[in-house]
């Protein structure tokens, strides 16, 4: 149960980070 958990909070943290990442080049795509 703890190594799912753990996964999932990793593929959450991923999803974030990527998120993030691509709306800062996004941004500076529009510049």
């Amino acid at each position: 149960v703890e190594k799912t958990e753990i996964k999932s909070i990793k593929c959450v943290n991923a999803e974030r980070q990527g998120r993030r990442v691509s709306k800062v080049r996004f941004e500076i795509e529009m510049r």
